[in-house]
């Protein structure tokens, strides 16, 4: 029996030695655990299930500046969380307090000095050994120079998207202005080449071809600005429709004609049979070709080869055109399709270059989702290349039959109406009275809008011409309230601005204006309008 009491004695203690040991075994790995969170280098802290503060490393202690013992006790979410964040943060404790999975978050610190740091988040459950929810432990990362970095790229952005409405607006407004003075210039050069004052010389007759071109390059820089700004400030998009590569050719080559045959230079064209039809804007096509085979016509000698070639190539259309000219160095080609580049800008700006024309090529390639380059060598020529993606087919755009323009007729001009001009601009106003007036027409003028309302009443007009951009009232609320008199309805109203573009126009016809006329005015043009509404 002794024996027995002996041998369970020893066994006894035997247990409790291994139960102490075991018992030091874990409070060292406890230690060590609680030594590892606290030097992590991640901030940790800890809740309990009321979202008391139990836990809180030093790394969050670096962050915060707040202490260990500062914070034990304290309402994480109350104490250290800011206003705009509480609620979230009080959501998301909830639901790992209720054993929910949660994601990874940014989360907003109040630091001891009153600042605001950002920790990358992510919260988990915390149970007892025996499964139990007693908390939850966050494991976070400071993210404050990263959150900062990315809200000045945010405000940078946000100041550069600024910049460029103000820099379209500024363009825009530019335009105008440019272009008022410039229908004085066009129009003056005009009447003075076609002998309205009489016969004049050869020098003369120079000099005014002279001021007409200058005036024509500064248009042609005017508008080709005015589009890249429309484009980069995304207020142009593309009209996709089916269109036969010959036609658009067709119609290309017919407007540089006369360039091509002052310098006796050969065109040749090779279309691919594969290519039937592109799905395209084919305005907007027709218009980087031009500005391609303007820019060959210009660095090709007289009687000189330029070659247009279209394949299909791994769903893109391919367009080549190529010229066997003066070339383009290596190094220009690598800013060639930059705004106001010029490879040699003496040379461009005699030959006629404004430095715009194959920047909008590259915008409007790329408005189709394709791309554009170059290879030249000098000496030898270029070739110019631009491709764009193959589509699925739209409704085929139906070629217009070679007819006679409404707006042109062959009759006898109109004359002795009444017309109102409505014109804040001196230049311009003498420029129009006096195309007027050779028609014998009775010219009434105004100044603005308001002036424009109160002339109508008075001598009711057989036709007003109305400038859009005016001091008082402007054209369009002139416009408007003039339509809104009953013996106005179907009086004719032409729009005179210079503001160009399909939104202008749109604009102008959406208050009443029967149609319009863009700046510089064309004589023929202005002469279509008053046959074509003067009947």
């Amino acid at each position: 029996m002794n024996k027995i009491l002996k041998y369970l004695a020893e066994k006894n203690i035997h247990s409790v030695e291994s139960l102490e040991m075991r018992l030091r075994e874990a409070e060292d790995i406890s230690k060590e655990l609680t030594q590892l969170i606290d030097t992590a280098n991640a901030p940790i802290f800890g809740v309990d299930i009321k979202g008391k503060v139990n836990e809180w490393n030093q790394k969050i202690e670096q962050i915060t500046g707040f202490t260990k013992t500062e914070v034990i006790e304290r309402d994480l979410v109350h104490t250290f969380i800011t206003d705009d964040f509480k609620f979230l943060v009080q959501e998301v404790l909830n639901k790992a307090l209720m054993g929910e999975e949660t994601s990874t978050y940014e989360v907003p610190l109040f630091t001891k000095s009153g600042k605001r740091v950002m920790i990358l988040l992510n919260a988990t459950t915390r149970r007892n050994h025996q499964g139990k929810i007693v908390g939850v432990v966050g494991v976070g990362q400071d993210i404050t120079e990263l959150d900062q970095s990315r809200s000045e790229k945010e405000e940078t952005y946000h100041r550069l998207e600024e910049a460029n409405k103000h820099k379209s607006k500024f363009v825009s407004s530019m335009s105008h202005e440019l272009r008022t003075p410039l229908n004085g210039i066009l129009g003056f050069a005009s009447l003075l080449k076609n002998t309205h004052f009489g016969i004049i010389n050869e020098t003369q007759s120079d000099f005014v071809n002279q001021i007409e071109n200058s005036g024509k390059h500064l248009l042609d820089l005017i508008s080709g600005l005015l589009d890249v700004t429309k484009i980069d400030s995304g207020a142009m998009g593309i009209d996709l429709q089916s269109c036969k590569p010959e036609h658009i050719f067709r119609e290309v080559v017919g407007l540089i004609k006369p360039q091509l045959e002052n310098k006796e230079l050969e065109i040749k064209q090779l279309i691919d049979p594969a290519v039937k039809e592109l799905v395209c804007d084919k305005r907007k096509i027709k218009q980087i070709m031009i500005n391609l085979l303007s820019n060959a016509i210009k660095y090709t000698p007289a009687q000189g080869v330029i070659e247009i070639v279209v394949t299909k190539e791994n769903g893109f259309t391919s367009f080549v055109v190529t010229d066997n000219g003066i070339g383009i160095s290596e190094g220009d080609q690598e800013y060639i399709f930059d705004e106001f580049a010029q490879a040699n800008r003496a040379r461009d700006e005699a030959l006629g270059g404004t430095g715009i024309g194959l920047a909008l090529s590259r915008r409007l390639v790329e408005l189709h989702g394709g791309d554009i380059g170059v290879e030249s060598q000098e000496g030898k020529g270029s070739k110019f290349w631009f491709k764009i993606p193959n589509k699925k087919n739209t409704p085929l755009i139906k070629e217009p039959e070679i007819t006679k323009d409404i707006k042109k007729s062959d009759g006898p001009n109109p004359t002795g109406r009444s017309i109102l001009v409505v014109e804040d601009n001196q230049t311009n106003l003498e420029l129009i009275k006096y195309l007027l007036g050779t028609h014998n027409h009775n010219i009434s003028v105004a100044r603005n809008g308001k002036e424009a309302i109160s002339q109508a009443e008075l001598i009711e007009p057989d036709l007003i011409l109305m400038d859009i951009r005016m001091p008082v009232m402007d054209g369009l609320v002139a416009t408007k309230k003039i339509r809104q008199i009953p013996k106005f309805y179907k009086l004719p109203i032409i729009a005179l601005t210079a503001s160009a573009g399909k939104n202008s126009r749109d604009e102008c016809l959406g208050v009443g204006c029967t149609d319009y006329i863009s700046k510089p005015i064309q004589i023929s043009e202005l002469s279509s309008m008053l046959k074509l509404y003067l009947k």
